[in-house]
């Protein structure tokens, strides 16, 4: 600001005073006046100097006019090449990305791009990452599929090395079907191969999602894609993906976001619970005297029960699932709970082999079991249940549950009703009732109207009818004028007439 406020303006030109500037001009006015001195004779020289010093002044500005154009220019052009440098590197992203990757696609990882074709001949060096779809240790042949060129080559391994993802050797035996390899090669001649380092491998999953239609695969969150060339082995031959089931363990590997192949760890079967055979009922320990049930088989399948199967501590299927389909589990040894209503509960094991179905009986399943006393107002009583005769002087061994009852005596009305057996003692009172016939008894006279009395009781006037218990009774007749008459008649039929004919009183002396 110093600077500035003790600049002056002279000839047109801004300068600071005891700059280098201005002492270059005070010595070149001095030198002009000293030349012009002794050029004139010493007169005076300053109008033709000062001519000269604003010429020079001039040329000077116009220069640094100049140089700041051409400096203007240069960063006006360099700008605006950057610019459209930038916009061309944008540009192309947009264009390789707006296939689904980038710009709103379904998918997360940008497709890759095609490559030109893999030579097939000739002695032309060519290198690709591929996935062994075939491997055959006679001669070393491979059967490669390239997933960037979208081919298939046969090549011969021969005496080219052989390493793993780490460079270390290993043998042609050692190279799976399925495995994803990089390789140099000449013509149909492996010169180098190492499995990838490209490649990712997903070890132990399971729950693996396939949409078959899209030719997708969901891994938790990821989603990669495959094609018709996807390798499916499970060490001795193929399989259809959409034969997958959530218990399968598989172990995927993906070069850039496409599954090259996938390989079945552990497969599944299935296990089927027979249901449709008779039940044990296992007898109660130290019960002696007990009676042993003789109940109709019973068919759990026709007569459902509550309850559920448990497969090694984390599946729980109920038992009426089970029974309607066999359950699809990992293959292996399996540990399998069964807990049912009115049934002791029941543990086996099971040996489930890859694509087999193994058998568990549910029918070896025991029955809880109670003791029934039955006790009846009369003696020498028969009992049923469920068409079998027990003794009355008996408890009776019977499973949990509902069972049917009828109680018999002859005399009496038998019983019948239900017990619920829900414990391991259960009582049943009866009460008999004595089985009472009647016989439906007419009677008529000759003449009519006369009263009837059976076992002195009125009953009506001839002729009539009444229901009369079997047996032995007195019938009464009597009518004004009449004798009366008493007879002793036993019934002993559903239905039973009497007629009689009245005699008429002797008139009295």
């Amino acid at each position: 600001m110093d600077d500035h406020k003790n600049s002056r303006e002279k000839d047109g030109v801004i300068y600071t005073p005891g700059s280098a500037y201005d002492k270059t001009l005070e010595q070149a006015r001095r030198g002009t006046q000293s030349l012009v001195s002794r050029q004139t004779g010493g007169r005076s020289a300053a109008p033709a100097a000062a001519s000269r010093t604003r010429t020079r002044r001039k040329r000077a500005k116009k220069r640094e006019k100049s140089q700041y154009g051409v400096f203007l220019s240069l960063t006006i052009f360099t700008g605006v090449a950057v610019a459209l440098i930038v916009f061309a590197l944008v540009f192309s992203t947009f264009l390789d990305n707006s296939s689904g990757g980038l710009f709103g696609g379904e998918d997360k990882i940008p497709k890759p791009k095609q490559e030109a074709e893999l030579p097939l001949t000739g002695d032309e060096k060519a290198d690709g990452t591929f996935v062994v779809k075939k491997a055959e240790p006679q001669g070393g042949a491979l059967t490669l599929y390239s997933p960037d060129a979208k081919q298939t080559l046969n090549l011969l391994t021969g005496q080219a090395p052989l390493k793993n993802k780490y460079g270390e050797p290993i043998v042609f035996s050692e190279i799976k079907r399925g495995d994803i390899v990089d390789a140099v090669y000449s013509g149909a001649r492996i010169d180098e191969l190492n499995l990838s380092t490209k490649s990712s491998e997903y070890k132990g999953i399971t729950n693996l999602s396939a949409d078959t239609v899209d030719r997708k695969i969901t891994i938790g969150n990821n989603v990669f894609n495959y094609d018709d060339e996807l390798v499916c082995t499970d060490g001795d031959g193929s399989f259809d993906i959409a034969d997958l089931t959530a218990r399968d363990v598989v172990t995927l590997r993906v070069y850039k976001d496409y599954v090259c192949s996938v390989t079945l760890d552990q497969g599944h079967g299935f296990i089927e619970f027979v249901t449709n055979r008779a039940a044990e009922v296992s007898p109660a320990p130290g019960a002696e005297g007990v009676t042993p049930p003789a109940e109709p088989p019973r068919n759990l399948e026709n007569s459902p029960i509550e309850g559920s199967i448990e497969i090694d501590n984390d599946t729980i299927v109920p038992i009426s699932e089970a029974a309607a389909s066999p359950v699809p589990v990992r293959e292996g040894r399996h540990r399998i709970v069964v807990k049912a209503k009115d049934h002791e509960s029941y543990n086996t094991e099971v040996d489930v082999e890859r694509g087999q179905t193994a058998t568990v009986d549910l029918t070896e399943m025991k029955l809880n079991v109670g003791i029934l006393s039955v006790k009846a107002n009369k003696t020498d009583y028969s009992i049923f249940i469920e068409g079998r005769q027990y003794p009355a002087t008996e408890p009776i061994e019977l499973s949990y549950g509902q069972h049917g009852v009828v109680v018999r005596k002859d005399g009496c009305v038998p019983w019948e009703g239900s017990v619920t057996i829900d414990k391991k003692v259960n009582n049943l009172s009866v009460t008999l009732e004595e089985d009472v016939k009647m016989c439906r008894f007419t009677v008529t006279s000759r003449p009519d109207k006369a009263e009837i009395y059976i076992d002195n009781s009125f009953i009506g006037v001839s002729p009539c009818s009444a229901n009369v218990e079997y047996g032995s009774h007195s019938l009464t007749y009597k009518k004004q004028g009449y004798k009366s008459v008493s007879y002793d008649v036993t019934l002993n039929t559903p239905a039973l007439s009497y007629d009689l004919i009245l005699l008429e009183e002797a008139p009295l002396q």
